[in-house]
């Protein structure tokens, strides 16, 4: 009994909503065909049942009890921001009072830990209210705070990672852009700069560097995309054209990822003498290479090697999407703007970030060197929690995710009336058992007579 204790003790409020039909069977599961199943339910109220269980028949009596009592409570319920076409970010939040009467509380808003705005903010009684912001561009992250005391604290701040709040730095080098640059610009968050060979400088940093039938004398750090690499570079080395075979039907490779290959043709191949630091993602029928990844110090690589022009790929949907997965793979991850508490937080791999930092809403801050995890598991409790790295090449790199625990079914705190469902009664179960009672008259009676008989036995002798 301690044990069960300790351990319901130490279970972290997580997530938001309920799963009634996954509850529900763990509990038939779980039940006893010789004994008398009785389910327990403890809950505060409210909720809605689902009406499709309402008539679910299970092999135990139900049994439901309601615990604490109504509670007012105020929420952030609702918290989202998006860059607009100018780069200002648009933001947009939801406050809710689930209590009977009025309140007043302080609204405030803050991006990158600066405060932005701050007012205060009256509640009628049972309304929910809506408020928009427009803040100047550059802003990655974004937390509403409501000020003041109520019955769950969690509720009353959400906080979140701007997506897209910062273009990506994108330079591709060519003497023929326009295919390439057509596809690149087409991706949300990249801002394309093209030059030619001639002007390129090696010494530039770039987030996304992109070589379309020209490559340097050496690879610059960061990501790197090379589309139809010349013959005579030391970097890539070009064996000759080879004629493609048939392509793969399925190709289990993130860069493929929604990728249809069927209808799309390739006349012409390049045949290559990669090296150890070059794999194949699409290789045809005859063991020819058409996309490779491969790493080099302080960077990351993606070659495609095919004669662009001569395929069909460029009018196919699969040129965008091809180039879209290109992109994410070279780039570093883009973490989602908030997080549900108790969902992992996904840590960039060492290889982007050797180093990393994690500070937590209490301004805690834990470090993760190559043996990270590939989450961090502890996002329980709310509020902004900041990534901080730096890339092999030296470049720092930030970002944010909110952990927000406001939501209309989570802090709506007053006791709906406490629900009785006829409907649900005791049946067989799917396995075949019963957990009707057992009935033991019979027996006693049985046992009864067995006595009686041996008495008289006695007595007659």
């Amino acid at each position: 009994r301690a044990s069960v204790g300790a351990a319901v003790a130490a279970l972290r409020a997580a997530g938001a909503g309920n799963d009634w039909a996954g509850a529900l069977a763990l509990a038939a599961a779980a039940t006893l065909p010789e004994s008398t199943n009785r389910i327990v339910i403890l809950t505060d109220g409210a909720f809605t049942f689902p009406a499709q269980l309402e008539s679910l028949a299970l092999p135990a009596t139900v049994e439901w009890r309601l615990v604490g009592s109504p509670l007012p409570n105020q929420a952030v319920v609702t918290l989202a921001a998006r860059p607009g076409p100018s780069g200002a970010v648009q933001v947009f939040a939801r406050l809710a009072n689930f209590a009977d009467v009025p309140e007043n509380r302080t609204l405030t808003l803050l991006a990158d830990g600066v405060v932005q705005d701050e007012f205060p903010l009256p509640l009628a009684a049972s309304q929910v209210l809506a408020q928009a912001w427009t803040l100047p561009p550059g802003a990655a992250t974004v937390e509403v705070r409501l000020g003041g005391t109520d019955a769950l604290p969690a509720d009353d701040r959400a906080a979140l990672g701007v997506a897209g709040a910062l273009p990506v730095d994108v330079l591709l080098v060519s003497d023929a852009p326009a295919v390439v640059q057509r596809a690149l610009e087409a991706l949300p968050g990249l801002r394309v700069q093209t030059i030619s060979p001639a002007a390129y400088d090696p010494f530039v940093r770039h987030a996304l560097t992109v070589f379309y039938q020209w490559l340097p004398e050496a690879w610059p750090r960061g990501g790197v995309l090379v589309i139809e690499p010349p013959a005579g570079s030391a970097l890539l080395p070009v064996l000759g054209r080879a004629t493609v075979g048939a392509l793969p039907h399925v190709v289990d490779d993130p860069l493929l990822a929604d990728v249809d290959l069927a209808p799309l043709t390739f006349r012409d191949g390049l045949g290559l003498d990669p090296g150890e630091a070059w794999t194949p993602a699409l290789l045809d029928a005859n063991g020819l290479g058409l996309i490779w990844r491969g790493a080099a110090p302080g960077a990351r690589l993606v070659a495609f090697t095919f004669d662009l022009e001569a395929s069909n790929l460029t009018r196919r949907a699969a040129f965008p999407i091809l180039m879209a997965n290109a992109v994410a793979a070279l780039l570093p991850a883009q973490l989602p703007p908030s997080l549900a508490p108790g969902d992992g937080l996904a840590l960039p791999a060492p290889e982007l970030f050797p180093v990393l930092s994690l500070t937590l809403p209490d301004g805690t801050v834990r470090t993760f060197g190559a043996d990270r995890p590939a989450a961090f598991a502890d996002t329980f409790a709310p509020g902004l929690y900041l990534l901080r790295g730096q890339d092999p090449a030296g470049e720092a790199w930030q970002s944010g995710v909110g952990v927000n625990a406001g939501a209309p079914e989570e802090s709506e705190l007053r006791a709906s009336a406490q629900p009785t469902f006829a409907a649900f009664h005791v049946a067989v179960d799917p396995f075949g058992r019963t957990a009707s009672a057992i009935d033991l008259w019979p027996w006693l009676v049985a046992a009864l007579v067995v006595v009686l008989l041996i008495e008289a036995w006695v007595a007659w002798h």
